[in-house]
């Protein structure tokens, strides 16, 4: 029995990610369910559950990269950047320490961890001290909804997307500075729930309504967003993988 750390499903990146290998597991499987798998209180819960578990699963199985740390079955883990590690407003001394003494250690006795590029797998590699064949690359994906046929979003203007969260690493001060540069016509469209500092530095840079964020998008609206898009706008620090780009072509 494998045990599958369902609670990664989403839609976002690694959410995505997790329902496609989900859905493509022939084995029996029991889903673990429940809130956000990154915080304390689901991470006690996790040892709980798989204590429970001892002698009845074979296997498990996460898209991300939190394991329970008392389980000594087999473990296989996704880990698909080591953004907590690399980027410095998210890392942390709980982060660094997390990496160090929880995440490293079952990687190293794991008969495989998965990642999705072959940067990724470089990085890991060296700072796990790993042979590169023990970091295998299962890349990402999107499914055949991105496609260019289909809805396509027309708010009546001409607009650059940029999809993702508001994190530093995504660079999103730079790109607004990059904008003052483009024709008046033209407005940016950032994906989620709208940032306050942005809007502020979007209002100083004489942005003004040229800059808007979306909300929310499921799945399918993001799709049409996409195709009605001029050009998606990718300007990361640092990436894993990058979905965004792949979607948007």
């Amino acid at each position: 029995m494998i045990t599958f750390d369902a609670r990664w499903i989403g839609d976002h990146g690694i959410g995505r990610f997790a329902r496609e290998v989900r859905s493509r597991i022939q084995l029996p499987v029991h889903d673990l369910t429940g809130g956000s798998p990154v915080t304390p209180r689901e991470m006690v819960r996790t040892e709980a559950l798989m204590w429970g578990k001892r002698g009845r699963s074979s296997l498990f199985f996460s898209p991300g990269y939190c394991p329970p740390f008392t389980w000594r079955g087999p473990i296989i883990l996704t880990v698909h950047d080591l953004i907590h590690l690399h980027i410095p407003e998210e890392r942390t001394r709980v982060n660094e320490a997390y990496y160090r003494q929880v995440v490293r250690p079952v990687l190293r006795r794991s008969p495989v961890v998965l990642t999705v590029s072959q940067f990724s797998q470089a990085e890991i590699a060296e700072w796990a001290g790993l042979d590169d064949d023990r970091v295998v690359v299962v890349g990402d994906g999107v499914d055949a909804s991105f496609s260019p046929d289909g809805p396509t979003f027309d708010p009546g203007f001409p607009y650059v997307l940029c999809v993702g969260n508001t994190k530093p690493h995504k660079n999103l001060p730079r790109l607004l500075e990059a904008f003052t540069q483009l024709d008046a016509s033209l407005r940016l469209i950032l994906t989620g729930r709208p940032d306050p500092h942005l809007l502020d530095q979007a209002r100083h840079l004489g942005l003004g309504e040229r800059v808007s964020f979306s909300g929310f998008l499921p799945a399918p609206d993001l799709v049409s967003y996409y195709r009605g898009a001029r050009a998606v706008a990718v300007p990361s620090l640092y990436e894993g993988f990058g979905l965004a780009a792949l979607e948007a072509m």
